[in-house]
């Protein structure tokens, strides 16, 4: 112990030996302090799991991709819950989608305004209505004058089939009529100028909505009309079986102009979309798919790329940026076609994370979502699910990561051990060199 109650002679004396110790000495303190400052200046977490917290009631969903070889006016968007019953509404939107022509950005085709909540706004940007697309042989309180204004307006040429359940020429034309549903849905129908039209073939069931068709007149079960946008229709009187109804659409098409709202296909014309999309926080899904004929979506080639995409709490007020959590797995990947028949889909699991974020003064709690997500590509047969899945889910359990606070004692408690610890250090070296001369 006699060795630690004096200081050694070679940090004051001007000896090699001393100068080396002492060089040595400083080098070694510089770095453990230069590391201690680090650390406690460095702040650091302490990761916690418990029960999902409580986030706000919708989260927005932020999209950068490139659908490569389907136009931005073929391309159908709707947002569905979990088991695809029904669509759920969008509350508000800063999407826009962009053209791109042999790779290259183009204009800009259309912008939706982030503060306009309004429903019929959001009917005329590209979030398909899906109930514009379906028939109407049930009860439903959505389905009404507006809604039937609306589905006309929604295609180049729509073909209602109206009937009576309890008709017996009703019934007897009903398997007709879904053979004919069929054929149109697989086959291109166009206009006099050469342009494919978006056409719809809707069934109206005329007991359930009785007051509806009165209104338009409809007095004979059952009743084939072929609406044109500006809601004038042609009604058919021939016979009511399949190759003479598809007969009557085709022709019907045939005798049609659609400049005004026809946008030609280009085989290397692709869209870019970008934007944000507030929506409620429940599990769900955000389909792409292109435009079909009646009720389907079309066979398309659906490669595409993903520069962006993660979910972000409203309150979040740095938005869109780098957290250093698995926020965005799917950034910066590509998903390739090989033919027209493949559909992909992107599961994400989304966990509700909550981070201490530091402050000048004070410190403030950052909700952010962390995901993993699961890439799945099938071939399928049938077109009519031919499309780009992103599903969503909600993980049970919420992670918490919480500052660990770092006292200015602790840190100068730290520091004295560092110069105690070389202290002691350099008087072992100092007395072992001094025994190994003597």
């Amino acid at each position: 112990m006699e060795m630690f109650r004096s200081t050694p002679s070679d940090l004051f004396e001007r000896t090699s030996r001393g100068g080396l110790f002492t060089i040595a000495l400083l080098l070694v303190a510089e770095m453990l302090a230069i590391s201690e400052f680090m650390w406690f200046w460095t702040t650091s977490y302490k990761e916690t799991v418990a029960v999902g917290s409580i986030f706000s009631e919708n989260m927005d969903l932020f999209l950068d991709m490139t659908i490569q070889v389907v136009p931005c006016d073929q391309l159908q968007i709707t947002l569905w819950d979990k088991y695809q019953d029904k669509a759920i509404s969008i509350t508000g939107s800063t999407f826009h989608m962009t053209r791109v022509i042999d790779g290259d950005l183009a204009e800009k085709l259309k912008d939706i305004d982030p503060h306009s909540h309004d429903a019929n706004f959001l009917a005329e940007s590209i979030f398909m209505h899906p109930e514009l697309e379906r028939d109407w042989d049930k009860v439903d309180p959505n389905f009404n004058e507006h809604t039937f204004d609306a589905q006309t307006d929604a295609h180049d040429l729509t073909m209602f089939f109206f009937y009576a359940d309890w008709c017996p020429h009703s019934r007897a034309s009903h398997p007709h009529w879904k053979k004919a549903v069929t054929n149109i849905d697989e086959r291109d129908v166009k206009d006099a100028d050469g342009n494919v039209l978006k056409l719809a073939m809707i069934q109206i069931n005329c007991v359930v909505y009785e007051t509806l068709c009165w209104e338009k007149d409809i007095t004979d079960y059952p009743t084939f009309r072929i609406y044109h946008r500006d809601g004038k229709f042609i009604e058919y009187e021939g016979e009511r079986e399949t190759d003479p109804i598809i007969n009557f659409v085709v022709t019907s098409a045939s005798n049609t102009h659609h400049q005004k709202y026809w946008v030609p296909e280009r085989p290397t014309e692709g869209c870019h979309l970008k934007g944000m999309l507030r929506i409620p926080r429940v599990p769900g899904h955000l389909q792409f798919s292109k435009f079909g004929k009646g009720h389907s979506v079309g066979w398309a080639d659906l490669t595409h790329s993903i520069t962006a995409y993660s979910f972000i709490d409203p309150l979040d007020d740095l938005t869109v940026g780098s957290t250093g959590l698995e926020t965005n797995p799917l950034d910066g990947k590509s998903f390739n076609s090989s033919d027209k028949k493949t559909a992909f889909a992107h599961y994400a699991t989304l966990v509700q994370t909550t981070v201490d974020r530091p402050g000048f003064l004070t410190s403030d709690i950052r909700p952010i979502y962390q995901m993993s997500v699961l890439s799945v590509q099938n071939s399928l047969n049938d077109h009519h699910h031919l499309g780009i899945k992103f599903a969503h889910d909600m993980f049970p359990m919420a992670v918490k990561y919480e500052r660990e606070k770092k006292s200015t004692l602790h840190f100068l408690i730290r520091m004295f051990a560092i110069l105690g610890g070389l202290y002691t250090i350099f008087n072992i070296l100092h007395s072992a060199t001094k025994l190994k001369s003597t």
